[in-house]
């Protein structure tokens, strides 16, 4: 069996590929070629801990479990809040093939999935990129964003603690030397002035990665063709964008009926009418839907994901056999 530390994922897979196997997770799950049952939970007197197996029947099938546990209390610690493992089995014979360290796994496929709607629904020649947070799943989206639109001239990073924004932007600056990047508190407007406003007025891409359960922006500001990818709201009560942006939207969904059950963002406009179901455009697995989901320069398109374990599955399949071509990772 193979064990694969974080930085042994980050060392056997790039961006690129992890773009990729989103392509073929969703795909997957848009087919029904995949098994992911409801996710058990386990709850214990320091915090729940999640069980979410998954098959996937794709290009190298993959049958793994993930376990993730959310332990606030760890940060005391120095230790990660939310540790994660993903068993890796032969869907053949059973047996163990790897146990890989989920944390940045999960981290990169969720900003991936967005990676993959960015690079069919955003215009090419997208400049401006507004990114809201500052944590894991921030990082990989900038990361991505950059990766899927070279064309990215600016990036403003907007959180509530500013210095976490400006940590952020010094990790990775250097890295892209041609790009601007620039930190905003998410703070209410003061003296007449809205920062946040005026970045999202600019913004060609606007990344949330937050787990704000109220909107981060005024929908009505988003200019005319406009991509959002909203990751962060994962249940009814969480929000992330506001009814007017998704009223606004061509709306892209990475699983149509987890949405429907878990996405806040979208559960909200529908209950208060502003649209009805038929406003959902398509999954994102739909390729041929969704290559026609910008008809116009100036549509706004918006992708909405809660993420699936079937992700998770064909992910692991791809870091275990990137890093066996790599020799990377110890084998016990």
């Amino acid at each position: 069996m193979l064990i694969l530390s974080g930085d042994d994922v980050k060392a056997s897979i790039s961006i690129v590929q992890a773009v990729a196997a989103q392509k073929e997770a969703f795909e997957a799950l848009f087919e029904k070629r995949c098994d992911a049952p409801l996710r058990p939970v386990i709850q214990t007197e320091f915090g729940p801990s999640l069980f979410m197996p998954a098959y996937a029947k794709s290009a190298s099938n993959s049958l793994v479990i993930k376990i993730a546990s959310v332990r606030p209390e760890n940060a005391a610690k120095g230790l990660p809040t939310i540790p994660a493992k993903i068993a890796l089995l032969d869907d053949v014979t059973g047996h163990f093939l790897a146990l890989i360290d989920a944390t940045y796994l999960t981290a990169l496929r969720t900003a991936a999935g967005s990676g993959y709607a960015t690079s069919v629904l955003a215009r090419e020649d997208s400049r401006f990129l507004l990114v809201f947070g500052a944590g894991m799943q921030a990082k990989a989206h900038l990361l991505t964003m950059l990766t899927v639109r070279p064309s990215l001239e600016k990036v403003t990073v907007v959180n509530r603690t500013l210095s976490k924004a400006q940590t952020l932007i010094e990790e990775i600056k250097d890295d892209f030397p041609t790009v601007s990047f620039y930190a905003v508190s998410s703070g209410p407007p003061s003296e007449g002035t809205d920062a946040v406003g005026d970045c999202v007025k600019e913004a060609d891409i606007v990344c949330t990665t937050t787990n704000s359960s109220t909107p981060l922006f005024d929908g009505k500001l988003l200019k005319e063709g406009a991509h959002i990818n909203s990751v962060g709201a994962y249940t009814p009560k969480m929000q992330e964008v506001d009814s007017e942006t998704v009223s606004r939207s061509v709306v892209v969904l990475d699983d149509i009926e987890s949405c429907m059950e878990e996405a806040g963002d979208l559960l909200q406009p529908l209950s208060e009418g502003i649209i009805d179901s038929a406003h959902i455009y398509c999954a994102v697995g739909d390729t041929k839907k969704l290559k026609t989901g910008r008809k116009s320069p100036k549509d706004i398109t918006w992708f909405k994901s809660v993420g699936n374990a079937v992700q998770d599955a064909v992910t692991a399949k791809v870091v275990y056999e990137r890093a066996l071509e790599q020799n990377i990772g110890t084998m016990v």
